[in-house]
């Protein structure tokens, strides 16, 4: 679907299996990917990529895989608990179940990203991995979530939403 901007990849997975097709990946492929020169450039594009995946909530085709939204439910996670926190500390002095979510939140996130970025690291033999991949991760998970609850409030101003 050329009038896609963004996820024409999602689209084209999507429509292929609904017709019986298969995607065939195969690990000999080898694939140059040249990323973003700057961080700046890296969080935008994954802010971008964040609000186009709210898009098919407003059409009849959802061409998006649910871990698509996990990034958004880590952010909104994430938000909820600091939000939480900060009530039960206003309105009470019991803030410890906030506190503890947002402790489990961030540590699993932080145990899994230091893992995956290990896991780099002895797969490409090279150390600096293990201190740029957990940045680029959290900058990865949080501009696209960030993007994606942009992405869904921009939606419900639509009328088309409603």
């Amino acid at each position: 679907d050329e009038r896609l901007a963004r996820n024409e990849d999602l689209d084209f997975n999507s429509r292929l299996r609904k017709e019986g097709g298969r995607i065939l990946l195969v690990q000999e492929i080898v694939v140059y990917y040249y990323a973003r020169s700057t961080i700046r450039s890296f969080i935008i594009h994954n802010f971008i990529n964040g609000i186009k995946i709210t898009n098919p909530f407003i059409s009849d085709k959802m061409i998006f895989s649910w871990r698509h939204l996990t990034p958004l439910v880590f952010v909104l996670s994430l938000m909820g608990s600091i939000g939480a926190w900060g009530l039960m500390n206003i309105f009470s002095s019991s803030s410890l179940v906030s506190f503890v979510c947002f402790i489990l939140i961030i540590g699993s996130y932080s145990i899994c990203n230091l893992f995956f970025s290990l896991r780099i690291t002895l797969k490409k033999k090279d150390l600096r991995y293990l201190f740029t991949m957990p940045i680029i991760f959290v900058t990865l998970h949080v501009g696209y979530g960030l993007g994606s609850i942009y992405g869904l409030f921009k939606l419900i101003q639509l009328k088309k939403f409603w």
